[in-house]
């Protein structure tokens, strides 16, 4: 249906009724809800009070209601949940981004070589610069481990966009409002119980793009980048290293380890080594 082959995320609004479903409260605010999830309001018996959840506006979306309430056909289910204490993101970006799912907390989890959606240690995503932009997300846990950037840095990640690990334009792309914590053993459940002083738990971003362990003319130019961001953008506790801005061009000639356009990001616990530029090798504004 309109180009809908998967559900990712559905809010499931049953106002205490576990049989036959409900409305969506009149009251609620529906700008608030998540953006990029589907709405279901309960598929009730009886039609819903509100226009827009008109059966016949359901297209050809059809639903088994045993199936449905059924907890064993949801490959993550979740017990009923009082939304009012989830604090909700308006206004973020379209991201396409189906493979990456934060926590109720809008936290994801990253380590190198994950496969999983990110919403727990023990499903951690390995694709740091999804994390940064998948829908809902708040706040981006990395473990230990080297991770190097794929995406060019304006990649338009409102579409499905394609990785390109040999572009020397790739960068992990700093975002408003989003905090990015490295360091991490991998298994913390509190910010406070994150230990930077152990080796172990470094995270260290690179831009050895080409996998040759030197700093040459085929490593990305910026290993992060921070574009007409304020101080809501967070990077914290990460090692970078590997970038080499030797180009005579517009934003390609400065700040090989971390290049700021228009912007002051907030940066924290930060080692920048390793890195080369015309104008400010390690960074550049």
């Amino acid at each position: 249906y309109n180009g809908i082959t998967t559900i990712q995320s559905v809010i499931y609004a049953y106002d205490n009724s576990a049989i036959f479903g409900g409305d969506i409260p009149l009251a609620k605010d529906l700008s608030k809800i998540y953006h990029g999830s589907i709405l279901v309001d309960g598929f009730s018996n009886v039609s819903p009070s509100r226009l827009e959840f008109l059966p016949s506006l359901r297209s050809s979306f059809t639903v088994n209601q045993s199936s449905f309430e059924n907890p064993a056909n949801w490959l993550y289910a979740q017990p009923q949940r009082d939304l009012s204490a989830v604090p909700f993101v308006d206004n973020i970006p379209n991201v396409f981004n189906p493979d990456v799912s934060p926590d109720l907390n809008g936290t994801v989890f990253v380590k190198e070589g994950g496969i999983g959606t990110g919403n727990s240690w023990t499903d951690p995503s390995g694709d740091l610069q999804l994390s940064i932009y998948a829908i809902n997300t708040v706040s981006v846990w990395v473990a230990g481990g080297t991770y190097k950037p794929i995406y060019p840095y304006n990649s338009d990640f409102s579409t499905n966009v394609t990785a390109d690990p040999s572009n020397r334009n790739n960068a992990f792309v700093l975002r408003n409002d989003i905090k990015i914590y490295g360091g991490f053993e991998g298994s913390e459940t509190s910010l406070v119980d994150r230990d930077l002083s152990v080796l172990a738990n470094s995270s260290i971003l690179s831009g050895d793009i080409d996998d040759d362990g030197v700093l040459n003319t085929t490593n990305a130019y910026h290993v992060v980048r921070s574009d007409d961001n304020n101080n809501t953008a967070q990077l914290d506790g990460f090692t970078v290293t590997m970038g080499n801005s030797n180009e005579n061009i517009v934003g390609g000639n400065g700040g090989g380890g971390i290049y700021l356009k228009d912007s002051s990001p907030s940066l924290s616990n930060l080692t920048v080594t390793g890195n080369y530029g015309k104008y400010g090798g390690g960074i550049s504004s």
